[in-house]
């Protein structure tokens, strides 16, 4: 039974790192409670459905009216919309982890990170992991979980610039810095002083 408990623990965890990555929360006619991951229908696919199939929950997807290239996978659970919605539920400037995940055993810790860099990140072949967020608090929240861990990184941040988007201009003053939190590879070597 401890094996069953602890894959539900592994697979909440990467339901919340899916969503605070590349997902929101919203109501609609204030009684109908969605919780929503929209990402490039090609990265990822398997992973993600993997996931998603393996949890509790009734998953829904469809294709972006708007770009044949985004999905959205959708859940209609009130009870993982008030576990999810004060982290991810206000904007994207103000995701953050919930307190539980730090509580979690390291492994789930690693599939919650590995979960978010599916969506939200960039798996290098050496090892190393690129995660990014608009939210100061889930960098620091990211590298705290890192830490735990045993992982060392680094955060970059990359100020907002003009880009086209499905053939849209989208001006900086309507972006927000980006933050990059690198990971050292599998593969460091490490010197001793003498």
């Amino acid at each position: 039974i401890k094996f069953v408990i602890a894959r539900r623990i592994e697979i909440m965890a990467q339901i919340a790192a899916l969503v605070l990555a590349d997902g929101y929360c919203r109501i609609r006619d204030k009684k109908s409670y969605s919780v929503c991951i929209t990402t490039s229908f090609e990265k990822n696919y398997e992973e993600i459905k993997s996931i998603l199939d393996n949890s509790p929950f009734k998953w829904n997807s469809y294709k972006s009216t708007s770009s044949e290239k985004v999905l959205t996978w959708e859940c209609w659970d009130k009870d993982l919309w008030e576990w999810l919605s004060p982290y991810g539920g206000h904007g994207a400037l103000n995701k953050r982890v919930p307190e539980e995940i730090f509580l979690i055993s390291k492994e789930s810790m690693k599939a919650f990170l590995r979960a978010y860099s599916i969506t939200d990140g960039h798996n290098y072949p050496s090892g190393a992991v690129r995660y990014y967020t608009t939210s100061i608090q889930m960098v620091d929240d990211l590298q705290r979980l890192l830490l735990i861990t045993g992982k060392r990184s680094s955060v970059y941040s990359r100020e907002p610039q003009d880009k086209i988007i499905e053939g849209r201009l989208i001006e900086k003053e309507n972006c927000h810095t980006v933050y990059h939190i690198k990971t050292t590879s599998n593969k460091t070597t490490r010197y001793k002083v003498k």
